[in-house]
């Protein structure tokens, strides 16, 4: 992300920087991270108990969080299938299937992100949020393969964009992450 940028949002690419400083901006914002879960979690304590705790054991329970043992990169669970035209309807079903994936809920039938819910939703601190145009081709978080797969797997914090990681099989995510990638080049045009 770092290197290549994020499309579609103010996240510019880092390519000319060395690879060495690009690795101590990501664990700047690491950091980041950790310092925004400590200051969080001390809130939500003081605020519970009415009182401030003890910030050294706040402190050890966020690091515990985050030790390279605990933290798992989120991959796709099988390797990507050929993205042949039957792995694309067979994510166009999941895609349309109400029962399972729901997208056409939010993403709408022909992924532009006017489905009957669109406008019903608002972010973690309660502003209005749409779902993604697919057909533009500019996806949160990366169009490559296992982008959209982390993507459909965790959903996207903050969003009303769930998880699927239980709900489907990881065949059915590449099913849709290449039905995804479909969109752009077909217009929705289903």
């Amino acid at each position: 992300t770092l290197t290549r940028g994020l499309a579609g949002s103010s996240m510019p690419e880092f390519s000319l920087l060395p690879e060495e400083m690009r690795w101590d901006l990501v664990e700047y914002v690491r950091w980041l991270g950790i310092k925004g879960e400590f200051e969080q979690v001390m809130l939500d304590v003081a605020w519970e108990d009415e009182e401030l705790p003890d910030a050294d054991e706040i402190a050890e329970i966020v690091a515990g969080r985050w030790r390279a043992e605990r933290l798992r990169p989120v991959f796709p669970g099988t390797t990507e299938p050929v993205a042949d035209e039957a792995a694309v309807e067979r994510g166009r079903a999941l895609f349309n299937d109400m029962t399972r994936a729901a997208c056409v809920s939010c993403h709408g039938p022909e992924g532009r992100g006017d489905g009957p819910n669109a406008d019903a939703y608002e972010d973690d601190w309660g502003y209005p949020i749409r779902p993604r145009d697919l057909t533009a081709g500019v996806f949160r978080a990366g169009a490559e393969g296992a982008d959209l797969y982390r993507t459909i797997a965790v959903g996207i914090t903050g969003t009303p964009m769930s998880s699927f990681a239980g709900a489907l099989s990881p065949e059915e995510i590449w099913d849709l992450v290449h039905f995804v990638q479909s969109l752009p080049r077909t217009g929705g045009g289903m």
